[in-house]
């Protein structure tokens, strides 16, 4: 399950401004805040845990005075009885460390999105007796299945919400629906980034396996080029890309003997950067395996 995680932790990073707005959209109580950048460091879970590189962590700058606020964004792609009280665990953490837990001190807020399941349960709740309740961890849940594709497209549509969210309609209700893959690959077409259109395509891709109709993702996409149209520089640079894609590819299989897997072949084949397909062409020479190539991709 980690691909389809670290796929969604991908989406997350498109656009920080983007996902905090969607997630205070549909916060019971808005967080009254705005992104203001990212803050990934290497962090440990709890004491003598693993440490954590992967977490979506945020700052936030509140509205009312320009203070900082913090958020943490948590990604399942199945539900985990345990996962609220794990997030319980990384707010009180990095509470303690950015000394929100002073009277003045930043609020620590947590969101979870939910690739798969449907709402259930609520709050967790730390309390000895009804009247001396404890810690309540009560945070931003999205439960991607049990939103509207449709209603989700007309609303990116009309602005209302931003387009970094195509990635997640994927795995909303009617995802799959070949009407509703059509009108996603509108709104994609109107992204001018070709980098960007062709990440969405990629999350798309990876994260359709989740849904029994996987197929109809593959069968509307295949073929179906993110193309830069004016804005790409020259159709000559663009042929140039495709043939190092194919030559990285057609060596990585030689080399290592079997063919790409499909998160790896979709990251090679999403990448129009030449500074980073030579990258990879130069770190195929050394690795033995594809999983040592895959860690090597994630280097900056």
């Amino acid at each position: 399950m980690a691909t389809f995680d670290e796929a969604a932790r991908q989406a997350c990073k498109v656009d920080g401004p983007g996902l905090t707005s969607w997630l205070d959209r549909l916060a019971d109580e808005s967080m009254a805040a705005d992104f203001a950048t990212w803050d990934d460091t290497r962090r440990t879970s709890w004491p003598g845990g693993p440490e954590r590189t992967d977490d979506v962590a945020c700052v936030l700058r509140r509205r009312a005075d320009g203070k900082p606020a913090h958020l943490i964004v948590e990604v399942e792609t199945e539900p985990r009885a345990d996962g609220l009280a794990r997030l319980g665990i990384y707010e009180l953490l990095l509470a303690i460390e950015v000394r929100s837990v002073l009277a003045e001190g930043p609020p620590v807020y947590g969101a979870i999105i939910h690739l798969t399941g449907s709402r259930k349960g609520g709050p967790l709740i730390l309390t000895r007796s009804v009247s001396n309740p404890g810690v309540l961890v009560k945070p931003i849940e999205v439960w991607l299945p049990d939103h509207s594709a449709t209603d989700t497209l007309a609303l990116i549509e009309s602005a209302e919400i931003p387009w970094c969210i195509l990635p997640w309609v994927v795995l909303m209700r009617g995802g799959g629906e070949s009407a509703v893959i059509e009108r996603w690959k509108r709104l994609v077409e109107r992204e001018p980034d070709v980098e960007k259109r062709g990440a969405c395509r990629g999350l798309a891709l990876v994260l359709a396996e989740l849904i029994p109709e996987l197929v109809n993702w593959q069968r509307h996409l295949e073929g179906w080029e993110v193309r830069e149209s004016q804005y790409l520089k020259s159709f000559e640079a663009k042929g140039e890309v495709k043939r190092a894609r194919a030559d990285l590819l057609e060596g990585l299989q030689i080399r290592l003997g079997t063919p790409a897997s499909e998160p790896i072949r979709l990251a090679i084949e999403g990448t129009n950067d030449l500074h980073t397909i030579d990258r990879w062409f130069r770190a195929m020479l050394t690795v033995g395996s594809w999983s040592e190539f895959q860690e090597l991709m994630k280097q900056q």
